[in-house]
């Protein structure tokens, strides 16, 4: 699994090629892959699927090596955002903890997120019926002014209902859509919808992060840390057919 850019990745058995002259890389007989956090000082723990693998002390200098060169790049910038410096129409990923999900119909699906900060403009909520929300009551009850709902659609609806109520999520290339009111005064009648949009652009989907990702043990320390007796942010309710409204768009249409 790749989690997101910096991860450091090495191919074993990688056949290397030339295409429009140019190199290129093609998996082989044998190929498999080992994948690494790419930050600094993490552990030196490899993600793979393969059941056994070699791992030399020179390859364990290399890694240290990548992630030490990395951060000296000045065009490296770290692709995860924050809810609170979300900007409209902006695509971002996001590391977040899911408290609640529902199934909306086959082709759309709610998750509902929070990473503990809160969005600058207010944002949406789906109505749903209470009996078809799977969350922990007591828990989602206490946040409900920090959450967002991000609306699921088309390929990623399998992966959404997947998805175990307490994991720790990347969604990748998820979309920030503004949306205004016929009022005259914008400023005060806008507010944030936030879709997964159909297709794989820019790595669009969702990532289940295990519990001992150095990000999760960071996210998690800004969540213990909460005061959930601030004055919520308003937010604005809609209805699941409005909602239901607003297809995905063609995937060719999407920008992102």
């Amino acid at each position: 699994k790749i989690y997101s850019v910096g991860d450091i990745v090495r191919f074993h058995r990688i056949k290397i090629t030339q295409f429009n002259s140019e190199f290129l890389g093609v998996s082989s007989n044998g190929f498999s892959a080992l994948v690494f956090e790419g930050t600094a000082g993490a552990p030196v723990l490899p993600r793979t699927s393969s059941k056994s693998y070699s791992f030399t002390e020179e390859d364990h200098k290399i890694v240290e090596s990548l992630r030490i060169w990395q951060m000296g790049q000045q065009t490296f910038t770290k692709s995860r955002i924050k809810l609170s410096d979300i900007k409209p129409e902006q695509y971002f990923n996001l590391i977040c903890h899911l408290v609640g999900k529902a199934e909306l119909d086959k082709a759309s699906y709610l998750l509902k997120v929070w990473d503990g900060s809160k969005c600058a403009l207010p944002t949406w909520k789906v109505c749903v019926e209470e009996e078809a929300l799977e969350r922990n009551s007591d828990f989602l009850s206490h946040r409900h002014h920090l959450t967002v709902d991000v609306l699921v659609y088309d390929n990623h609806v399998e992966a959404a209902k997947s998805l175990k109520v307490g994991s720790y999520i990347v969604i990748q290339n998820l979309h920030a859509k503004l949306h205004n009111t016929s009022n005259e005064n914008q400023a005060q009648n806008s507010y944030l919808e936030f879709h997964l949009h159909g297709g794989t652009l820019y790595g669009r989907g969702i990532t289940i992060l295990p519990e001992n990702d150095i990000d999760v043990k960071e996210l998690q320390k800004v969540l213990d840390t909460v005061n959930l007796n601030e004055e919520p942010l308003s937010t604005v309710d809609l209805t699941s057919d409005n909602i239901l409204s607003q297809k995905s768009p063609p995937f060719d249409a999407l920008e992102g």
